[in-house]
């Protein structure tokens, strides 16, 4: 199974409150403490050390930067066995450093990370041409997004069963077409209308008096 990392930047906005209990820290705590048997991996960021226990006893990597807030200090001298001498450091923390207590290394160490360079931000002309080619992609179905141009993806359930239908019986009215697909008039209407909108279907020129009219399928569909 593929692992899937999750990761939760300013935790605060996600744990529980009193109008929801369903939602936050239960849920958190529960998904964390059960998350290594579905190669699920979390990582938890905040400002401030307000981490549930069901949290902090199963974390494998701990890391702290530069932390002023007493309470915080507390929490991180207990949470990851530091030394008085280390807990004092912790507010004297330069710029890219950390201390770090992770895995089967019990005692905390500090740690300086170089500084990262990143490339420049890219041209928006540039945005707008990657977002096409994504969207050229793109088949829209009725269930949202699916990024495979196959056309057996890009309709689904009543649609695509008219369409086959249509691809092969294009002069049927209205009345037989709802019968032979086993569907009543507003399925069928909402199936075509559909398929319309995706420019994948189109009423034939001639009808046979008002309100009846052929459909077939366009060049789009049947490319």
């Amino acid at each position: 199974m593929k692992p899937l990392l999750v990761i939760f930047e300013e935790y605060h906005l996600f744990s529980a409150d009193t109008a929801r209990a369903d939602i936050g820290k239960p849920t958190l705590c529960t998904q964390v403490a059960t998350a290594g048997k579905r190669n699920i991996r979390f990582v938890f960021s905040n400002q401030l050390l307000n981490f549930p226990e069901e949290i902090l006893g199963n974390v494998g990597c701990k890391i702290v930067m530069r932390l002023s807030n007493p309470k915080c200090l507390w929490v991180a001298q207990h949470w990851m066995g530091l030394t008085k001498e280390q807990a004092a450091n912790v507010p004297e923390l330069g710029v890219r450093e950390a201390i770090v207590q992770y895995g089967d290394y019990a005692s905390p160490f500090k740690v300086r990370v170089d500084e990262l360079s990143f490339p420049p931000p890219p041209d928006p002309a540039e945005l707008e041409v990657m977002a096409q080619v994504f969207l050229d992609g793109t088949a829209w179905t009725e269930d949202g997004a699916v990024h495979a141009p196959a056309l057996e993806l890009a309709i689904t359930g009543d649609a695509l069963k008219l369409f086959i239908h249509l691809a092969a019986n294009s002069a049927q009215v209205l009345p037989e077409r709802c019968d032979a697909l086993g569907m009543d008039r507003a399925q069928e209407v909402r199936a075509r209308k559909l398929l319309e909108a995706k420019g994948f279907v189109a009423a034939l020129e001639q009808t046979l008096g008002k309100g009846v009219k052929f459909h077939r399928l366009t060049e789009k569909g049947v490319a």
